[in-house]
């Protein structure tokens, strides 16, 4: 399993870098993600309720990363 923080979910930049990320975890046998959801008082998906991370407000992180994960088989855990 591997947690992904805040750095790394915006280092990822847009669901294309998302992509790659779950490609390169499936790749080394990672099967299970834990996905940090909010840091720093902001979510790293957009919300009507609290402001997204203004790194990531032109995409949607946690969505990208569901999608991902099912394409390939693994679990992922908002935490």
């Amino acid at each position: 399993s591997v947690w992904l923080d805040r750095g790394t979910i915006v280092a990822a930049r847009n669901p294309k870098g998302m992509a790659d990320l779950f490609e390169k975890l499936k790749n080394s046998g990672i099967n299970i993600v834990y996905f940090e959801t909010n840091n720093a008082g902001f979510t790293m998906y957009p919300s009507a309720l609290v402001a997204q991370n203004p790194e990531t407000t032109s995409w949607d992180p946690l969505g990208c990363a569901v999608a991902e994960a099912r394409k390939r088989g693994m679990e992922i855990h908002a935490w």
